[in-house]
């Protein structure tokens, strides 16, 4: 798998810019971040097909893709981290463009309309599990609507990102008007929530270790000209700091885990760190923007060719031929991402 990596490289290459001389304005803008959304939903692709494939059997025997193996542990969830990050500078920003109105629809188009599309995922997997004889009993298929428990999908970032909107619109309604207070607020409640999901959920710690990155988005939105100004002022320490915090935090020799805490810290740092060398470096293109744009659809229907090939090719034929086995998930993933609006739920 390592040349699905070496693709991704050359993909972040192409149409990237530095700007040696000043400022990009656009740093923050819905081009930039669906560049980088997709280069993001892409690097996912590529690790639950490696995990997927080391569940049929498949062990790398060459240099190179036990490379690759390594990149993705090393990875590991701080590819969901600038999604979370950037979700929360969005809504953010929608807040502050359009106030209460924004927050009324919240009930509708945020919460409402993501858990539906969800399950209508769920609804194909649990149908596809039953032609594939794997059971599925009702209490599950429920938990899974809620995106508690998995049928097939992986449901925890739904479950997050669901949390986290039901947090923001919380706090925004005890607290209309008052954008600090509201924003400190969601960022109480998801702080609670990662503590709680840490003892609830132990023993997986992708459900809590990078949910703090949200409210980072929030508050970074929401002193954004300030914060702006003092790292482009400060570029080049900045972003040697970040770096160095990083860096610190990345090495579990000197601060231990204590339940997701210092993960999520790590995690906000590396988001930092991305929008700091974004003030500079432009990243993105169109097929990585056509990526960001398609991102839930790609996100939470990814896993169904994985598991329909598996199914029906057998873990032989997968683990003899591990690049066709990629390929053909990720044509059909594609194909489902770019139909996916004609049944799309629209609130």
């Amino acid at each position: 798998m390592a040349v699905a990596y070496i693709l991704l490289l050359l993909l972040l290459l192409a149409g990237a810019r530095w700007h040696p001389n000043g400022f990009r304005g656009d740093f923050l803008g819905k081009e930039q971040c669906a560049g980088i959304k997709g280069a993001a939903i892409l690097a996912i692709f590529i690790s639950h097909a490696l995990i997927f494939l080391s569940g049929q059997g498949f062990s790398p025997t060459h240099a190179l893709d036990a490379a690759a193996v390594r990149v993705q542990a090393s990875l590991s969830q701080l590819v969901v981290v600038v999604f979370l990050f950037y979700s929360g500078y969005g809504v953010m920003e929608s807040i502050k463009a359009r106030g209460k109105d924004y927050i009324a629809s919240f009930p509708r188009k945020r919460l409402l309309a993501t858990l539906l599309n969800f399950d209508v995922a769920v609804l194909v997997c649990i149908v596809l599990d039953r032609v594939l004889g794997t059971a599925v009993s009702p209490v599950q298929a429920v938990l899974a609507l809620l995106a508690w428990t998995t049928v097939g999908l992986h449901n925890w970032y739904i479950f997050v990102i669901l949390s986290c909107y039901a947090a923001t619109w919380t706090a925004f309604r005890l607290f209309p008007g008052r954008r600090t207070a509201a924003a400190g607020l969601a960022a109480a409640l998801l702080l609670g929530l990662q503590l709680a999901l840490s003892v609830l959920k132990s023993g997986q710690h992708w459900w809590y270790d990078t949910i703090l990155c949200y409210p980072a988005g929030v508050l970074f939105s929401l002193h954004k000209e300030k914060a702006v100004a003092f790292c482009q002022r400060r570029y080049g320490v900045v972003l040697a700091g970040l770096a160095a915090a990083f860096a610190f935090l990345a090495n579990q020799t000197f601060l231990p885990d204590c339940r997701g805490l210092t993960y999520n810290l790590e995690s906000i740092v590396f988001a930092l760190l991305v929008v700091q060398a974004t003030m500079k470096l432009a990243v993105g293109n169109r097929v990585l923007a056509w990526f960001g744009n398609h991102l839930f659809p790609f996100f939470v229907y990814h896993q169904l060719p994985m598991m329909v090939i598996g199914g029906i090719a057998g873990s032989g034929w997968i683990v003899a031929h591990p690049y066709g086995f990629a390929a053909l998930s990720f044509a059909a993933a594609c194909a489902i991402a770019h139909f996916h609006e004609h049944w799309s739920i629209k609130l």
